[in-house]
C-alpha cells in the first residue's frame, strides 16, 4: 500500500518546503546527478486501496506534519 495524501509531488518540492518551514537556506545540488530514466506514474501513488480495504484516508497536510515534528 502507498501511504500518502494521494496527491504526489516531486521529492524536491517536499525538501524545499520542509527547509522553508524550518527556516533553512538549502544548497542542495538538484539536477547534478544524471537522470536514471525511470518515469514514475501517478497511479503508482494512488491511495484508493487504503480507503477501500481499511477505510483510511490521510487528512494531515505535509506542512502540518513538519510543524508538529518541530514542536517535539
Amino acid at each position: 500500500y502507498y501511504i500518502g495524501s494521494g496527491n504526489p509531488r516531486i521529492l524536491r518540492e517536499y525538501i524545499e518546503e520542509a527547509a522553508d518551514i524550518c527556516g533553512y537556506k538549502l544548497e542542495v545540488g538538484f539536477g547534478k546527478r544524471h537522470d536514471d530514466g525511470l518515469v514514475f506514474k501517478r497511479e503508482w501513488f494512488d491511495t484508493i486501496n487504503l480507503k477501500t480495504d481499511f477505510s483510511f484516508l490521510s487528512f494531515t497536510e505535509f506542512k502540518n506534519i513538519i510543524l508538529e515534528y518541530i514542536k517535539m
